[in-house]
Order: structure tokens, then sequence, then C-alpha cells
């Protein structure tokens, strides 16, 4: 008789959890090249326009995904205590949570602030919304992830169990008695923790995509954050309903659980990442030569006295550029129009003026007076079907009658009347 008692009923590929962490190490090595480049440059204009500290917000919550991915790869049967195992689960679910809110929380923001800005504007009162709101902001998305995770940790917390199988094989040697063990771990009502922090999260996403379409005609990358929100809430739909799928369907296959799940989060927050940062590395080196100039644009704005402080703070000086080429761009898409509308204000005045001459039967802008002679003998009825009397205030004959015989005394009458 053999037993076997085997923690690992599936244990995960040593290839595939290589592989996955060298591309989880690739991210958070460009996430910290990311971080040096935004402490470095955060005086660059175009780096100072897409706020650095909320950047770097950003980049900390990619730190804390990157962690709960490497945490996916540890085997919940290599662990040697089912504390360990609860611990295990409970710091990888905490650890998605609050960074996806720090990934997704400053690009909210700031597209938040962009909105408010430009679509919200009040007549003669200009609207500025620091950075240290939106850190505010992000502080409560925050506070409410961890509200919702402490609750549940609390009231209820994951549980692990392991149950045996016993398998008896019959040979002609003997018998042979095989005993496996699996370890599950749940929460009496995970599935409702769960579609919580899913609809909690799911909200805040269709906000920013719905934010995303109502700024997206506004500034440009990386002042404009509607492309990276909408390409990262279809990435994260995408990706947590894959995850699930698999989590459903495919629960004994520990390889590919892992693989879909760490390798989802990798792509989600590089990708989101790449999109921030990227716009700023192509700019950043056009826009080196303009600090100066705005050094020297900020003395106009400051006091002379040092007593005083000035009237526009640094940040609040680049806000104003970012709104003045703005402008400047609406203003010429508005010109634009203007013109197309003039061209066809034109058009049409050159068709009616062709279908007023059409319908009076003569030129008002021809010198010649030849129609009019032409119809000299006729009574004046007549005269003035032919030619419209464009008479002048002061009595004088029109020009359609200059040249033309005296007439007879009926006709004079008859002239008097139209006259008249």
């Amino acid at each position: 008789t053999s037993s076997d008692r085997s923690g690992k009923s599936s244990p995960s590929s040593a290839a595939l959890l290589g592989v996955v962490w060298t591309f989880l190490t690739g991210g958070v090595l460009l996430a910290l090249f990311f971080l040096v480049f935004t402490i470095r440059f955060r005086k660059n204009r175009i780096v100072k326009m897409s706020s650095p500290n909320l950047n770097i917000v950003t980049l900390l919550g990619s730190g804390l995904t990157y962690a709960s991915a490497y945490l996916f790869g540890i085997q919940e049967q290599s662990l040697p205590s089912g504390d360990s195992v609860e611990k295990l689960i409970q710091v990888r679910l905490c650890l998605l949570c609050v960074g996806t809110s720090l990934v997704f929380g400053p690009v909210l923001g700031k597209s938040w602030r962009l909105y408010k800005v430009f679509t919200q504007r009040v007549p003669d009162k200009r609207v500025i919304i620091k950075d240290l709101q939106l850190l505010a902001m992000v502080a409560a998305l925050v506070l409410a992830d961890a509200v919702l995770l402490l609750t549940w940790v609390f009231s209820d917390p994951v549980q692990c169990f392991r149950s045996l199988s016993v398998s008896l094989r019959v040979t002609e040697k003997g018998m042979a008695c095989s005993v496996s063990q699996v370890q599950s771990c749940a929460s009496l009502y995970s599935d409702l923790w769960l579609i919580l922090i899913l609809g909690f999260k799911s909200i805040l996403l269709l906000y920013g995509t719905y934010l995303a379409g109502l700024t997206d005609n506004i500034s440009s990358p990386p002042v404009n954050q509607s492309l990276t929100l909408i390409v990262g809430v279809n990435l994260v739909f995408l990706a947590a309903g894959t995850v699930c799928l698999v989590h459903r369907f495919f629960r004994a296959w520990h390889n590919l659980l892992f693989g879909f799940t760490s390798g989802g989060i990798f792509m989600c927050t590089t990708t989101i990442n790449c999109f921030i940062f990227v716009p700023q590395l192509k700019q950043w080196k056009a826009f080196e030569e303009e600090s100066q100039t705005v050094s020297h644009m900020a003395k106009y704005f400051t006091s002379p006295s040092r007593s005083c402080r000035s009237v526009y703070s640094e940040e609040q000086l680049y806000q104003l550029i970012g709104e003045k080429n703005s402008m400047k761009r609406l203003l010429t898409e508005k010109n634009a129009v203007i013109e197309s509308l003039q061209e066809q204000v034109s058009s049409a005045k050159e068709k009616l003026m062709r279908l007023m001459s059409a319908e009076s039967g003569c030129n008002p802008h021809a010198p010649s007076a030849a129609p009019c002679t032409q119809s000299a003998g006729q009574h004046g009825d007549a005269l003035g079907d032919r030619c419209p009397l464009d008479l002048e205030r002061d009595g004088r004959q029109p020009p359609c009658l200059l040249g033309m015989p005296p007439l007879s005394s009926g006709a004079q009458d008859q002239k008097h009347v139209s006259h008249k």
C-alpha cells in the first residue's frame, strides 16, 4: 500500500512563471524610468501641463498592480499554513483594488478638470482647479476602497478548506491507495463582495468614458487624457471579462489562471503608462528651450515688491497657456466655418440677383435706354411695364425717359399718375 499526499495537484510551470515575471519586471523598470523622467523634467512645459504630481500617483498605483500580479504567481499549496494562504489572497485583492484606483483616479481627475475649465466656463470668472483638489478626489476613492475591503476582511474573512480524496486501485500484485489533497479558499459571501467591488470600479470607469467623450476635442495629449481613458477602460473590461470566464470554467488549470490574470494586469497597466508618458517623451525636447521664456513671462505676473505675493502661481500660468492654445485652435475652426458661410451667402446672393433680373425683363445695371426708346410711342402703361420707374425724390424725369420726344396731354396725365 502506498499513499501520496501531494498539495500540488497542478503545479505552475516554471517556464510560464519565468516568462510572466520577466514581463512584469520590464513593466516595473519602465514605470521607474517614467518616474525618474517626471521628477527630473517636472519644470518642463509639456511635463508641467500634464500635472506631474498626478502622474507620480499613477506610477505608484502601477507599482501596486504589478506587485499583485507577482503575488498571483505564488501557489497557495506551496505555503506552510492556512493562515498564510488567507493573508496572501487578501493582500492580492487589496493591492489590485487600491492600485486600480491610484492608476485611474488621477487620469479621471485630469479629464474632469479639463471638462470644468473649458466647458463649464462662467462669464467674467476663471475656473482654476489645482492638483491638490484632484489629489483629494483620488484619496476619497482610495478611502472608499479601504472601507469596502476592511468591511469584507473583518465581517466575512477568507477561509481555507482542505479536502482529501482517496482512490483505490487493485492490481495483480496487490492493492494501491492514492490520497490527494485539494485546498480551496473562499469567504461565505465572496460573490457579493466581488460584485460590490466590480460594480464600484465599473461605475468609475464608465464615468471616465463619459468625460472622455465630452473632452475629446479639447486640447491634445498629454494635457487631454481622453484617449488614455477610452483605451484603458476597454482593456480593463476585456481583461476582467476574460479572467472571470477562465476562473469560472477552468478553475483547476492553474497555469491558465496565472497566465491570464497576471498577463491582463501587465497589459492594462503598461498600456496606460505608455499612453500617459510617451507623448511627453516625444515633445519634451521641443519645449525644453521654452522654460526660460516661461520664467521671464512669469515676471510680468508678479509684483516688483518682494513683500507682495504673485497674482498667479506657476501652475496657473501653465494652465493659462494650455487654455490659450486651445482657444486659438477653436478660433481657427470658427474662422473656417465663417468663411464657408460667407461663400454660401455670396453664391445665394448671385443666384438671387440673376433671378430678379430675369423676372424684371430689364437689366437694371445696363446704362443703355434702348428698350425704353423702342416703346416710346406706346401708352404710358405699356412704358411702365417694359421699364421700371426709378424716380428720384426731387421729381426729376426718370433715366428711362431721357431723350424721348414730348408726350401728348393724355400721356402726360398718365405719367403724372405714375409719378404719384
